[in-house]
């Protein structure tokens, strides 16, 4: 098992940025150029390694297309977002679409397709391409699992996704943007933290000036009072190490 440390990062709505023990970035629903609450800039990523998109919403598939161009980048999302990709010229080899209850395997990181309860469309060159939503749990060198739910409501499985995968850290929505409905409140998502047996969670997928992540806090500390809530700002990041047990410390950007 390999030793180091997992850096995950966070630039705002669910965009993050992890940075595995072996230095691969990886880039989960890479929305910058127009994300308001994001600190980054697309030259900030001259190099990714692997794009992950749970589906074609703006604030979740962003500025895949411009990563694509300017890295060498591998992509994997569902079948709309892929074919959209391809469509603008990107080779297909650099392309996967996949489904739930996939295992994929990139140069050593482990990505296990789950079920989202959303929903993905988008509007490509006057089509409207449309498939199922996803979320990801991303296991590094080290064992530590990391899971992106994607845009999701609160659904049963969220109580089986744990006991089956049991990630270490999940990446909890907790609100919307700006014009949107939330999809999971923060009590809804307090009590899949439970059901998802996590020791750290991080709330995202809400706008500047929201109280949802203190609320989220709140909630957890009610219903899951052995899991650690790290709330983050665009730009900070957490350093996690797998050793004796999973040791996450936070780091300011």
């Amino acid at each position: 098992m390999a030793s180091g440390s997992v850096r995950v990062k966070f630039h705002g709505v669910a965009a993050f940025e992890v940075t595995t023990e072996k230095d691969q970035k990886i880039l989960i629903d890479p929305f910058i150029e127009h994300n308001q609450l994001a600190r980054a800039k697309l030259t900030d990523f001259p190099r990714v390694d692997l794009l992950l998109v749970s589906h074609g919403a703006e604030d979740h598939m962003g500025d895949t297309l411009a990563l694509m161009r300017q890295t060498k980048a591998h992509l994997l999302s569902g079948l709309d977002v892929a074919t959209h990709i391809r469509r603008n010229g990107i080779p297909r080899e650099r392309t996967q679409h996949v489904l739930w209850g996939d295992l994929i395997d990139f140069d050593g990181i482990k990505v296990k397709i789950l079920e989202s309860k959303h929903g993905s469309f988008i509007d490509s060159a006057g089509t409207f391409l449309s498939t199922i939503p996803l979320g990801f749990l991303v296991t590094t060198h080290s064992g530590i699992r990391i899971y992106h739910p994607g845009d999701t409501a609160i659904f049963g499985d969220l109580k089986l996704f744990g006991q089956l995968y049991k990630p270490h850290m999940g990446l909890m929505p907790v609100g919307n943007v700006p014009g949107a409905y939330a999809h999971m409140d923060p009590r809804e998502a307090a009590l899949a933290t439970k059901w998802l047996g996590l020791r750290y969670a991080i709330p995202m997928h809400y706008w500047k000036g929201s109280k949802e992540p203190e609320q989220f806090r709140d909630e957890v500390k009610k219903v899951s009072p052995r899991t650690k809530v790290i709330l983050l700002q665009p730009g900070e990041e957490v350093i996690a190490e797998n050793g004796k047990g999973l040791k996450v410390n936070r780091v300011v950007g």
